[in-house]
C-alpha cells in the first residue's frame, strides 16, 4: 500500500460531511475530545485524493479537533490511482481493527458494501468479519436497521433495543414504528418482552384496522402509562396484562370466569378445579389428592356439597 508520509493538514479542509467511506454511527466524542486536548492527535487520519481530501479513517478525530477549535491534524494520503472498492475495504479493515461494529453500524456496512459486491460475497466474505451468521434472514434484518426511526437506531446501537425486534418493526408503518419504538424505550422490558409487544401490536392493527398510536391512546393505556417512573416494573406488567387481553379478549374472559369459579368453590390446596388447555373447550377435571381412606371420604364429601349448588357450575359454561 503506497501512502505519502505524514504531514500536517488543515481541519477546515477536511470535510467528515462527504462520508462514502465512513462506517462509524453515534459514537460519542467526549473521550476523544479530552484526548485532543491533552495530548494532540497522536494518529494520523487517512485520506484520498491530494487535491480534494476525501476522509477514509478518521471522522471522528476531525469531527472532535472540529468541536473543540484544533487547526490542524497529521494526515497521510491514498494513492489516487486505487478503486473506490479498495479504499471502502480498507476503510472497513482499519474500523475493524479497533472496534466493534453494534448493529447499525452493521447496517451501514452491508448497504455500502452493495455498491461494490453482490450479496453472495458479502454474505461470504464479510458476514463472518462482522459476527454474523451468513444467512439471508439476517442479511435482510441487518439491512432493514437503516430504514427505521433514528430513536430506534440510536436504542440498537447501545443496546437498548434488541436487533431481534427489527422485522417486527418493519412490518409496521413509519408512524406505528415511531409510536411503538417510543413505548418500547418508555417501558424498557427485557429483551424477549419487547419483541412480544411489537408482534401483538402488529396483530393489532392487522385485526382491528387501528394505528399503534391509536391504540396506546386508549385510557386504559394511558392510565398504565401516567403512573410514576418508579413503578416501572408495575407499568410494565399492566401494559403487558392490557396487551394481552386487548389481543386474546375470548381468552381473557373465560380465564376470569374460571378464576372466580374456583375463588367460589373455596377447593381446599389438595383439590384443584383444571381448565381445558387455552380454555378453549367446555371439558374441566376435579384432581385431588389423599393419604388415607379417611382424608379420600373427606374430598368426595366436599364435592357432593359443591354439587348440591349447580349455580355455581353453571357459571363457568356461561
Amino acid at each position: 500500500m503506497k501512502l505519502s508520509p505524514i504531514r500536517q493538514v488543515e481541519t477546515r479542509a477536511v470535510d467528515p460531511a462527504r462520508d462514502r467511506f465512513r462506517i462509524s454511527w453515534g459514537r460519542p466524542l467526549e473521550a476523544l475530545e479530552r484526548s485532543l486536548r491533552a495530548l494532540g492527535c497522536l494518529q494520523p487520519i487517512l485520506l484520498w485524493s491530494e487535491r480534494n481530501p476525501e476522509i477514509v479513517s478518521g471522522f471522528r478525530r476531525v469531527e472532535a479537533a472540529k468541536r473543540i477549535g484544533l487547526d490542524s491534524l497529521p494526515a497521510m494520503f491514498l494513492a489516487e490511482e486505487r478503486e473506490e472498492s479498495e479504499v471502502f475495504t480498507l476503510a472497513l479493515d482499519l474500523f475493524l481493527s479497533t472496534e466493534r461494529p453494534h448493529p447499525v453500524e452493521q447496517s451501514i456496512i452491508v448497504r455500502k458494501l452493495e455498491a461494490y459486491f453482490s450479496r453472495d460475497e458479502i454474505l461470504e466474505r464479510f458476514f463472518p468479519r462482522l459476527g454474523l451468521n451468513a444467512s439471508a434472514v439476517i442479511y435482510r434484518r441487518i439491512r432493514a436497521i437503516r430504514d427505521l426511526p433514528e430513536r430506534a437506531q440510536a436504542a440498537l446501537a447501545d443496546g437498548r433495543l434488541n436487533p431481534a425486534c427489527v422485522p417486527s418493526l418493519e412490518l409496521l408503518c413509519e408512524a406505528d414504528r415511531r409510536a411503538a419504538t417510543e413505548l418500547l424505550l418508555t417501558l424498557r422490558p427485557s429483551k424477549s418482552a419487547q419483541k412480544e409487544i411489537l408482534e401483538y401490536l402488529h396483530d393489532l392493527t392487522l385485526r382491528d384496522g387501528a394505528a399503534v398510536e391509536e391504540l396506546l391512546k386508549e385510557e386504559a393505556v394511558q392510565e398504565i402509562l401516567r403512573r410514576q417512573p418508579a413503578n416501572l416494573p408495575q407499568q410494565r406488567e399492566a401494559f403487558r396484562q392490557w396487551l394481552k387481553e386487548r389481543r386474546f379478549p375470548v381468552l381473557h374472559r373465560s380465564k376470569r370466569a374460571f378464576e372466580e369459579a374456583r375463588r367460589e368453590w373455596q377447593l381446599d390446596s389438595r383439590t384443584r378445579l383444571v381448565p381445558p388447555p387455552f380454555y378453549e373447550g367446555k371439558q374441566y377435571e376435579i384432581r385431588f389428592s389423599f393419604r388415607d381412606p379417611e382424608e379420600f371420604k373427606k374430598r368426595l364429601e366436599q364435592l357432593e356439597r359443591l354439587g348440591r349448588h349447580p349455580e355455581r357450575l353453571k357459571k363457568l359454561w356461561e
